[in-house]
């Protein structure tokens, strides 16, 4: 489900017609997803700065930072 949300994200990031409300709506729906693979990575003793988690981590922040730039700019 993560990957869907990442990957759903990121698409909606590059919407050049997206509107402000609904990038709110996909940061929100991206940080509660994050907030749960955090949760159960601390379920299982696991730290998210371990290499598996590096490029999905990078992909977000870079979706989130290309949706703030958008924002700024509308």
């Amino acid at each position: 489900m993560a990957r869907d949300d990442a990957a759903y994200g990121l698409t909606m990031a590059e919407l050049p017609d997206a509107s402000q409300d609904e990038l709110r709506k996909v940061v929100r729906k991206l940080a509660a997803t994050v907030r749960d693979v955090a949760h159960v990575a601390e379920l299982r003793g696991e730290r998210l700065n371990e290499p598996v988690y590096g490029p999905a981590a990078r992909a977000l922040e870079e979706a989130l930072r290309t949706a703030a730039k958008r924002w700024t700019h509308e």
